[in-house]
């Protein structure tokens, strides 16, 4: 008896051709995810007020980049408090920084629930595509808040998918901003705004203590 050919049916193509097209869109997306350069610099100088002679936390800095570009907003009166978590990125921070010829840049080894910021040191922190990594968001919560001076701005710019895409946000890489907002003004910050940010599928949520 001759067994059956194992064809796939049209159905399950046209949901393999589905599967590729979404994953193809979500690559390009993640693509455009990467540095914004000056234009998102620009967009968190005005989003936190950053002026001359501000110490600013750039909590997660991965390579240090924006750290880096922080630190010249600031200018050599100012102060940028780089935190990791991990030790081979503070190497890669401290090797950016002493590339770029700054003295105003502090690499901190960031803890697992903590800053490890001092308390009030701060005139302005941000996050960049941090928040969805955190374990225990109420307790780094927390810590943002003690590190922070009063008045000071926190700026936590995180990656969203909305409209078309809106059933992929509970893919782990990234927070809705409603759960943001809702988390971070639990440990005590006042919500300021929730602006657009200059790299596709982004956004700024920016809050003041």
């Amino acid at each position: 008896m001759q067994r059956p050919q194992n064809r796939r049916s049209p159905a399950a193509l046209g949901l393999g051709a589905v599967v590729l097209v979404v994953t193809g869109l979500v690559a390009a997306v993640l693509l455009l995810a990467g540095r914004g350069g000056e234009a998102e610099l620009d967009r968190l100088v005005r989003l936190l007020d950053l002026q001359p002679g501000d110490t600013v936390a750039d909590v997660g800095a991965g390579s240090g980049w924006l750290s880096i570009e922080v630190a010249r907003a600031v200018g050599p009166t100012g102060r940028v408090l780089a935190t990791e978590l991990s030790s081979a990125r503070r190497d890669d921070i401290r090797d950016a920084v002493a590339g770029a010829g700054l003295d105003n840049v502090a690499v901190v080894e960031a803890g697992e629930h903590d800053t490890n910021l001092a308390p009030d040191c701060c005139d302005a922190i941000f996050q960049r595509r941090v928040y969805h990594h955190l374990t225990d968001a109420a307790a780094t919560n927390a810590s943002l808040y003690a590190a922070l001076k009063p008045g000071g701005r926190l700026a936590i710019i995180e990656l969203e998918f909305g409209g078309l895409f809106g059933f992929l946000r509970a893919w782990p890489h990234w927070t809705d901003d409603a759960q943001v907002v809702a988390e971070v003004a639990a440990a005590g910050f006042t919500h300021v705004e929730t602006a657009d940010w200059p790299v596709a599928a982004h956004y700024a949520a920016v809050f003041r203590k």
